[in-house]
């Protein structure tokens, strides 16, 4: 896991302090950073619409948390 999280950030990516869980997997993400005056604030209204958009709003609702740390 380390040596993958290494190799997006040797190639532009960057370690955010934003983490899901999706039904019982917790997830740090990282992300390619294409619009730099966006933060991570931003990341979480994204990735929380990206999640809605995936799984619906209940499901979302019941067994989809992101948390900025």
């Amino acid at each position: 896991m380390n040596r993958r999280i290494q190799f997006y950030i040797r190639n532009g990516f960057k370690q955010s302090k934003v983490w899901s869980r999706v039904f019982t997997d917790e997830y740090m993400i990282i992300y390619y950073n294409a619009k730099p005056h966006l933060g991570e604030d931003d990341l979480v209204m994204e990735l929380k619409q990206l999640y809605q958009e995936i799984f619906g709003q209940e499901v979302c609702h019941n067994r989809v948390h992101v948390r900025l740390t």
